[in-house]
């Protein structure tokens, strides 16, 4: 029995090629053109339908112009000068809107000294545990807690000048020009 061949189409020549082409094939051989494509009735185009340019199309086609632009010095300058004044305005306002009241440097000074402080407490009642109290302990706690090992580095006020001391009837405290006192 012999299978007779299915017509998809009535194309003789491949529209985009020109080449023959024979009625039971699909698509052309040379350029892959679909030439049975089904009827728009109801049906998802092949095509995908033209929405204008994609958004990278511009973007590239901005990049194009910058690279291409060729400026004399004055709107080079101009260019410049505007994006300096705009830079000002804007500090300016991120000044002015900022809260006065919000002055969160000595406040945080003071709680990586508070840190500082307990991280020194803990080591000094270990040591204290296996050593006695000495007058070098109490006028340079940090420097024997680190030679002694409780210690890993040397932790320091992070204002300049001030020191961690245990007064005489005291506790240990952060002593100098703006101390913190106890935490």
């Amino acid at each position: 029995m012999v299978k007779t061949l299915e017509r998809f189409h009535s194309f003789t020549v491949c529209p985009e090629c020109k080449a023959e082409v024979a009625p039971h094939h699909r698509f052309c051989r040379f350029c892959t053109y679909w030439l049975a494509r089904p009827d728009q009735h109801g049906l998802r185009p092949v095509d995908p339908p033209d929405h204008g340019t994609h958004w990278s199309d511009s973007l590239w086609g901005i990049i194009d112009l910058v690279k291409n632009f060729r400026a004399s010095i004055h709107f080079v300058v101009i260019g410049v000068s505007l994006g300096a004044v705009g830079t000002m305005v804007l500090v300016l306002v991120l000044h002015s809107v900022a809260p006065e009241w919000a002055n969160y440097g000595p406040r945080a000074q003071q709680r990586a000294c508070y840190a500082n402080l307990r991280v020194i407490q803990g080591a000094l009642e270990a040591y204290l545990q296996e050593n006695r109290f000495t007058p070098a302990l109490a006028s340079d706690p940090v420097g024997v807690l680190v030679e002694k090992g409780f210690l890993q580095n040397r932790p320091h006020c992070p204002i300049t000048g001030n020191s961690y001391r245990i007064p005489r009837g005291f506790g240990l405290q952060c002593i100098g020009s703006e101390g913190h006192g106890l935490p």
